[in-house]
């Protein structure tokens, strides 16, 4: 395998192994970043970045994950891609949640929904709406929670997205249950 092809596999291989082993995903997504550097490749360096980034979230690196992802993001946004800039707002967020770091977490959360809405990405909007509605959730803002959930809710049965609908009534019961809203 040579060029972009080689770096593809190498940052299939560094998703495969997302959660499971950190340090090989690393490793893949620093061997992309480090070929894709080397041919000049913009977009997939920022993806090595990235997901190198996210790989260091996975070993509570957060240091080296902020890094890594906010540069992936500055690429990004310098070439123009929004979708990937959302995604790894996104990504950004879940690792500041991750350190309790909820109002940097939140505004990456809602940095990406204003964008997937300029997407039309409904998929992605639905997303974020849940993450912001677990930030609420964790800072005890739960009539805003709330809403975030259901109108994750309302974008999950029009997809007929089963899981995505039974974590948000789960969330949506947690938050009766909390608040003593039984009925």
């Amino acid at each position: 395998l040579q060029g972009l092809d080689k770096i593809k596999l190498h940052y299939r291989l560094a998703r495969r192994y997302k959660q499971q082993d950190a340090d090989k995903m690393i490793t893949h997504a620093l061997t992309g970043f480090r070929i894709s550097s080397r041919l000049g490749d913009l977009k997939q360096k920022a993806i090595g970045l990235g997901l190198a980034g996210i790989g260091y979230s996975y070993r509570s690196k957060y240091g080296p994950a902020i890094k890594h992802v906010k540069e992936a993001i500055q690429i990004f946004r310098r070439i123009g891609d929004r979708k990937n800039v959302s995604g790894f707002l996104a990504d950004l967020g879940t690792i500041y949640q991750d350190q309790g770091a909820n109002s940097q977490a939140l505004s990456c959360f809602l940095e990406s929904l204003k964008t997937e809405k300029q997407l039309k990405n409904e998929i992605g909007v639905a997303r974020c709406l849940t993450n912001i509605g677990i930030i609420y959730w964790e800072t005890k803002e739960y009539q805003k929670a709330m809403k975030s959930y259901q109108d994750a809710l309302l974008i999950a049965k029009k997809y007929n997205n089963r899981k995505g609908i039974t974590s948000l009534l789960i969330n949506v019961g947690i938050i009766h249950f909390e608040t003593g809203q039984y009925e």
